[in-house]
């Protein structure tokens, strides 16, 4: 098939004459040319391979033939596409990842900058997301998150940049965006979830919580224009959830009290409650002439913070998972504390201990109230 022809039969059409005669040029001039070339089968099918050409030279230094030494390089592309995938999109939905998300957004606000035009940044939660994980299993959840991104994309098509920042997070970057439009793009997403969800012969109604932050108006860079947008999503949460919230500086005052309080309490927790302490308020029978009961009550004096209120705290310690340490703390103090006023000769009385619904959801809750009843001789 090959006698008699020339590797111009091979030529797959994609190197143009340019290509070819720098090539020759290179041989010519140098003895030797390599690179990756695209070449064809005799099926049709095109490849690429990386070559080797080199002159051979009689005694004389005259070119008597060429040897072209070819390594086939199609696995090796189609390895890096995938590498390139795994690097930039989110295996889970095919969206893109944090690390494409900030790569464009970039892009976005480069372009806004010299067209004096802005960018907005839209970031979404779901809401109670944790509780399907919980129930029904980590398979359900990601399920949930691949129709969630499937409704998304649909609704905003190719034109806007929806990734995935992680877990059950969403980002959604949209150019030349009013506030007004991006507070409707964002109602146009939460909206598309009001449907249920049907997975696994289940039907489930979610939804989200968005905080909308703007370029220049906000911030001037990607990590500051995500970190207003993700003060926006929580004030959202905060505030009832299933809302869209649009970032004002004043927003920063709470959470930097969150994070104060929360870093606070993780230091008390880990040096075994230092600085809390229980108040028992008595609880009188209705007409007020006798003592029926007995309320427990946490309190917390911090050095800096001074006297932090439990509508303070509490909240903070459910949002961040230490309600579970905080509440067993709670508990094995009112038994101490039982015990001592049983030992001082005072009735027993039934007392009252609040609990946070995430403590009654806890796999392990029940165990440890039982042990710590059983220590307490309750």
């Amino acid at each position: 098939d090959v006698a008699g022809q020339t590797p111009r039969i091979l030529s797959s059409g994609r190197q143009n004459t340019a290509f070819y005669q720098g090539m020759w040029a290179a041989i010519e001039a140098d003895g030797r040319w390599e690179g990756e070339i695209w070449n064809r089968r005799k099926t049709g099918e095109i490849y690429p391979e990386w070559l080797v050409i080199s002159a051979i030279k009689d005694a004389s230094n005259q070119v008597r033939q060429y040897l072209g030494i070819f390594t086939e390089t199609s696995s090796r592309k189609e390895a890096e596409a995938r590498i390139l995938r795994l690097v930039n999109y989110d295996n889970l939905t095919n969206l893109p990842n944090r690390a494409l998300l900030f790569d464009r957004a970039r892009v976005a606000i480069a372009s806004a900058l010299r067209n004096q035009s802005t960018v907005a940044v839209l970031h979404f939660n779901i809401d109670h997301f944790k509780h399907i994980n919980d129930t029904l299993g980590h398979p359900v959840g990601d399920r949930v998150l691949q129709a969630v991104s499937q409704r998304f994309q649909a609704e905003l098509g190719n034109d806007i940049l929806l990734s995935r920042w992680g877990g059950d997070e969403f980002v959604v970057v949209v150019p030349q965006a009013t506030a007004e439009q991006a507070v409707a793009v964002a109602q146009r997403l939460t909206v598309s979830l009001q449907q249920a969800f049907e997975v696994g012969g289940g039907h489930y109604h979610i939804s989200m919580s968005a905080g909308i932050a703007r370029y220049p108006t906000d911030a001037d860079s990607v990590v500051q224009l995500l970190r207003c947008a993700d003060t926006a999503m929580y004030r959202a949460k905060h505030d009832g959830a299933n809302r869209v919230e649009v970032y004002h500086p004043s927003m920063n005052a709470g959470v930097e009290r969150f994070l104060a309080v929360d870093n606070a309490l993780r230091e008390v927790l880990a040096h075994g409650g230092q600085g809390l302490s229980m108040a028992y308020q008595p609880q009188y029978s209705a007409d007020g002439a006798r003592v029926v009961g007995i309320e427990a009550l946490v309190r917390w004096q911090h050095p800096e913070l001074g006297q932090v209120s439990p509508a303070d705290f509490i909240p903070v310690a459910e949002d961040s998972g230490q309600i579970i340490a905080l509440g067993k703390w709670i508990l094995e103090e009112v038994m101490r504390d039982g015990q001592t006023l049983r030992q001082a000769g005072c009735p027993s009385l039934p007392m009252a201990v609040n609990c946070s619904s995430i403590q009654l959801r806890d796999a392990s809750f029940a165990e440890s109230l039982h042990a710590i009843c059983l220590a307490g001789n309750m």
